[in-house]
């Protein structure tokens, strides 16, 4: 469990504001996010290979979690690119922390292994990663 602002938040539905906020930054739009109940995935599952991934592939594969949510109300099992990536990796999170860095969402070329602690994650939260 995460603290995100004066609240407690699951990795499941962080999963949820996470992708969110990567689609609507992409768009332009920072408004806050409203909070999602989202259930555990039925059979969390993955494995992964290391590699970039490009922007529009991360962005689709946001937008690919962000309807399963909507759909069934649970987190995936794990989101196909690079593999079938486990739904606790914390790539949104990294993307999120980077464009909170440098103002712009990343790209291949930028290193999203970053040394930050997960609470930096969300120092600029209240107006993405707002719970409403």
């Amino acid at each position: 469990m995460l603290r995100l602002a004066t609240e407690f938040i699951v990795y499941r539905n962080l999963l949820y504001l996470l992708c969110k906020a990567t689609v609507n930054i992409n768009a332009g739009n920072l408004a806050q996010i409203p909070h999602v109940l989202v259930e555990s995935p039925l059979g969390p599952s993955g494995n992964y290979k290391a590699g970039k991934i490009y922007k529009s592939e991360y962005l689709k594969v946001a937008v690919k979690i962000l309807d399963f949510i909507n759909t069934t109300e649970r987190a995936p099992n794990y989101a196909t690119s690079l593999g079938r990536v486990p739904y606790q990796r914390p790539m949104y999170a990294k993307i999120i922390n980077f464009w909170k860095n440098n103002s712009r969402l990343p790209s291949p070329r930028d290193n999203l292994n970053s040394t930050h602690p997960p609470t930096t994650y969300f120092s600029r939260s209240p107006p993405i990663l707002g719970v409403g």
